[in-house]
Formats: C-alpha cells, structure tokens, sequence
C-alpha cells in the first residue's frame, strides 16, 4: 500500500513468488482505491479494528491518493503474472482481503 507506482509493487510481487515455497500462501489487505472520491483533499485516512483470537484493536492509517488505479483486480492480475493464485478474495465496503498461493 505505500509503495509510490505499480512497477515497485510488482517488484514486490516477484519477490513474494521467488521465496514462497509450492503451496506458499500469501495474504494481503489494502483499500480500493480504483477511483479518487471528488475532495480537494490531498490525502486519505483509514479507520479500522480488527480482531485476533478474540481481542480487538483499533488502528488506522494514511498516504497521499495514489496516481495508479490499485484495487482488488489490479493486485489480482499482478499475483497472476507472478504465478500466485488468489485461494480466496473478500471484499468488504472499500477493503478487501486476498489468500494468494503459490503454484
């Protein structure tokens, strides 16, 4: 989520891939930020709780829009060039959550 432009993401991506072994899994959490909302604002804040064996925890937190579209089908078709596949994919309001495995 903070790196700046799709090309180092995908460097991120070949890296998750080179050292996952066969049947690695993956999991990735980001915000869909297909669209930038109409706002003169010139970043975004993310709220959220999650929870672990029971305990929740609130967090947050934010960047500048991104110039790239980055959403569920763009970390989808990067995961696919790596030679990862999605196992299952969540999408909740403007979350979402993927189990990506390795061939």
């Amino acid at each position: 989520m903070y790196f700046k432009g799709k090309s180092e993401q995908v460097k991120v991506f070949q890296e998750i891939a080179r050292v996952l072994k066969p049947g690695g899994k993956f999991h990735l959490w980001d915000v869909d930020l297909v669209e930038k909302p109409e706002t003169d604002k010139e970043s975004y804040i993310v709220f959220l709780r999650y929870s672990i064996r029971g305990e929740s925890k609130d967090t947050g937190y934010g960047m500048r829009w991104p110039t790239e579209s980055r959403g569920i089908s763009d970390y989808l078709e990067m995961s696919r060039t790596v030679g990862l596949n999605s196992e299952k994919s969540l999408q909740q309001g403007n979350t979402f959550n993927l189990e990506l495995v390795k061939d």
